[in-house]
C-alpha cells in the first residue's frame, strides 16, 4: 500500500468530535471492509494518544476507533 492510498483511506472515514473536561475526543468510525488497515490505524492512534497532543488552548486530543 502506498502512502497516498493510506491517506485516501483515512480521509474517507467519518467521525465526530466532542469536547469534554479539557479533552477533544475524536471518534472515528471503522471501515469493516478494510480490517487490516483499521488495525494499523488503531495502533497508530494509540501511539498518538500516548504522547498526549495538546492544542494552544491546552485541550488534549484523544483518538478512538469505533
Amino acid at each position: 500500500m502506498t502512502l497516498q492510498r493510506l491517506f485516501e483511506v483515512i480521509f474517507d472515514l467519518q467521525g465526530t468530535v466532542r469536547i469534554e473536561n479539557g479533552c477533544r475526543n475524536i471518534f472515528i468510525k471503522k471501515n469493516p471492509k478494510q480490517r487490516d488497515i483499521m488495525k494499523k490505524l488503531e495502533s497508530a492512534l494509540d501511539s498518538i494518544n500516548y504522547i498526549r497532543i495538546k492544542d494552544l488552548n491546552g485541550c488534549t486530543y484523544n483518538f478512538k476507533l469505533l
